[in-house]
């Protein structure tokens, strides 16, 4: 069960993003550079939030679906952020900004006892392409956020029938997906569609294990993930991050008739309904539909792929310019042996000596892939860091096994991350950032969000008693100046000690806090546990200067 799943509901509207651009540029991090390049927003505060986002309809356990509020309280509702104060948006580090997590986000779906409110997971997004044919630059790119909902406060007596299945299908936890564009810099906001449905213990939190549809080349279509319901004889599709816009955040363009068809060898596709895309709808669905299969279709989709063609009957080729291609062309497919493979939690911060678990799950047609090895190799240079210095380096940093024990009868396995000093190799940057990869089966058409990003800090001492000139200073010096919100907006100036002094009490107290609170500071959780624990230790050793 997942967000595809029934009983599930789609929403729409907007999100906030105030995020601050300072810590952007790796070469601000320098001491040496008084006046660090700003960027478009130097001032943001790291905020995120869901803006008039609204329950636009629901789909019922039976599979009916209704876009009525008349019929059922919980439509037109507000789906909301209640996190007091507000969820912040945080890039893993300044050389992989590709993974910007979702920290202290606290959802309410409904109001009074038409709702339900939960806990949302952190999570990072995924799948970022440039889905805007036109307009926007870095704007005109997409991604999505997929997670779950724990920590479930559900209203009293409700009138809505949709709450009422959804609390007895999943009472503890929710799967919720969200897809983020069209983000404007001017009022720093975007466009917001997502998806939230059941959740079943053992299944992946940030993906749905089953089937994945990759593009061709070439294609207008980015990923899309899928699932054979057998219960139901109805296979589910979800083109949510799939389908191109014509601007950022604007409709999609005429990509002709698309179709999910099963695609045999050596044999034409076998067309299973017509996949609706128009604009309206995708508030409405989110661009998730399902189509019915009969039970020979069934059978043949266990060893067989699924894809999205364009179907062409007249045989007419189409024009380059729209990106059509020439009749029934495969725009999405599985692999040949529709195998799949990939991480649930794909972000980690380490310290030297830390060890952490990470969890893979392989199919293959959609189905758990048992006793299969999975190859694990350092992906650093698939971060993306843009500038100088190098990242992955040096590797003795970061050690895992070249290959995984074989997966377990439900297509799982676990591997671990050991990290030790780096040694500074980034001289100014904190610690160092690396990638992982894992391969197995069929690597056709690879998706580049595969893959594992770790930051592991560096191994940190001091001798004696911590002071402000040798210890607290450096570090403090460096967050002023890469967030400038705290002087301009807040009022404290941590270059400044005086200013540390007056507000000793605030800058302590969210210091303490766990990393998963939204007032947790510094904000991008970038701060390792041995600063952390200097800088609390000379704050309780009365603030000494030196």
């Amino acid at each position: 069960m997942s967000y595809l799943d029934v009983p599930r509901l789609h929403f729409a509207g907007n999100f906030t993003a105030n995020i601050s651009t300072v810590n952007n540029t790796p070469e601000n991090y320098n001491p040496t550079v008084a006046n660090p390049n700003p960027l478009w927003n130097p001032d943001g505060s790291g905020n995120w939030g869901f803006n008039t986002c609204t329950v636009q309809r629901v789909c019922y356990a039976d599979g009916t679906v209704s876009d009525d509020p008349a019929a059922d309280p919980i439509i037109g509702a507000p789906v909301e952020g209640i996190s007091s104060p507000s969820a912040k948006l945080v890039d893993l580090d300044p050389q992989q900004q590709l993974v910007s997590e979702v920290w202290g986000f606290n959802l309410r779906i409904g109001s009074n006892s038409n709702s339900v409110a939960g806990d949302y997971e952190v999570a990072a997004f995924s799948d970022l392409w440039r889905r805007a044919l036109s307009g926007g630059g870095d704007f005109s790119l997409s991604a999505f956020y997929q997670s779950i909902l724990t920590s479930l406060k559900w209203g009293l007596n409700p009138k809505s029938r949709f709450l009422k299945e959804w609390k007895a299908a999943s009472p503890k936890a929710l799967s919720i997906k969200f897809m983020v564009d069209g983000f404007s810099p001017n009022g720093m906001q975007g466009r917001v569609v997502g998806t939230i449905g059941p959740d079943k213990a053992g299944e992946p939190n940030h993906f749905v294990a089953s089937r994945l549809l990759r593009p061709g080349s070439p294609s207008p279509l980015y990923f899309a993930p899928c699932r054979v319901d057998a219960k139901r004889r109805v296979v589910l599709l979800d083109l949510g991050n799939s389908i191109p816009t014509t601007t950022p955040g604007g409709p999609p363009p005429k990509l002709g008739d698309l179709q999910l068809a099963i695609l045999p060898r050596r044999r034409p596709p076998i067309l299973l309904g017509k996949i609706k895309y128009s604009g309206p709808l995708y508030t409405k669905t989110a661009f998730i539909q399902e189509f019915p299969v009969t039970a020979a279709q069934l059978q043949l989709l266990a060893e067989t792929p699924l894809g999205v063609v364009q179907h062409n009957p007249s045989g007419a080729a189409g024009s380059s310019k729209t990106g059509l291609l020439a009749p029934d062309a495969v725009f999405l497919q599985e692999n040949s042996l529709g195998t799949y493979v990939r991480a649930d939690q794909f972000v980690f911060r380490l310290n030297p000596g830390d060890k952490a678990t990470v969890n893979l799950y392989a199919t293959r047609f959609g189905k758990p892939a048992r006793n299969q090895p999975i190859t694990l190799s350092y992906a650093s240079n698939r971060l993306r860091p843009g500038s100088p210095p190098t990242v992955g380096t040096p590797q003795s940093a970061l050690t895992f096994p070249s290959q995984t024990k074989p997966t377990n009868n439900r297509g799982r396995v676990a591997f671990a991350l050991k990290a030790s000093d780096p040694g500074n190799p980034r001289k100014f940057i904190d610690g160092q950032v690396y990638g992982v990869g894992y391969t197995w089966g069929v690597r056709q058409n690879a998706d580049p969000s595969d893959f594992i990003s770790v930051l592991v800090h560096n191994n940190f001492t001091y001798t004696g008693a911590p002071t402000w000139k040798d210890d607290v200073e450096p570090i403090f010096s460096q967050y002023a100046k890469l967030y400038p919100f705290m002087k301009k907006t807040i009022g404290i100036d941590l270059a400044d000690y005086d200013s540390v002094w007056q507000h000793q009490a605030r800058i302590v107290q969210t210091m303490k806090l766990l990393m998963v609170k939204p007032a947790y500071m510094p904000v991008v959780r970038d701060l390792s546990s041995t600063k952390r624990t200097m800088i609390l230790k000379w704050f309780a050793d009365g603030m000494p200067r030196s």
